[in-house]
């Protein structure tokens, strides 16, 4: 019974995700500005395990996308998330310049184990968001998500499905 309610869960979030993704102006979706001479970049989705829970989340694995992220973007939804890929382990920063609500974020190593979890970051911070140990993937969700979800450092993260 409760492997059948996690799988149902588990295809209910793959679906909604499917959905948000699918939208016809999704604003993660379009990464560049309307102002912008170059073309615009679809990012794919994954569904991502963090602990026990899910999340679908816009693969950023370019500078362009990095670069971007969240901003200039009104709101997400509750199990939305942007995931950032790199090459190798290492302190990446981030900063919050033209965001309009607050972050978590949750920082990977290269063997899939939440390594820091940086909480509550609120648009306006002017300073950079930094790990306290190396990682290679980071996850940017709504500012509450980590505690709403119960992540905790040490966690393991997979992807469940990509897009």
């Amino acid at each position: 019974m409760k492997t059948s309610l996690v799988v149902l869960i588990a295809v209910v979030i793959i679906f909604a995700g499917a959905l948000i993704f699918a939208g016809k102006n999704s604003s993660i979706n379009q990464v560049s500005s309307e102002n912008s001479s170059e073309p615009k970049e679809n990012l794919k989705s994954v569904v991502a395990r963090i602990g026990g829970s899910h999340l679908v989340a816009s693969v950023a694995n370019t500078d362009r996308s990095r670069s971007q992220g969240f901003s200039n973007v009104k709101s997400i939804s509750p199990n939305e998330g942007k995931m950032f890929t790199f090459d190798k382990e290492d302190y990446y920063t981030f900063h919050m310049k033209d965001m309009n609500f607050s972050l978590d974020f949750i920082f990977v190593n290269d063997q899939g184990n939440v390594v820091d979890i940086v909480k509550n970051v609120n648009p306006d911070f002017k300073g950079l968001i930094k790990p306290a140990y190396p990682a290679s993937t980071v996850f940017e969700v709504s500012a509450g998500w980590a505690d709403q979800n119960n992540i905790k450092v040490g966690q393991t993260v997979s992807s469940v499905n990509m897009q």
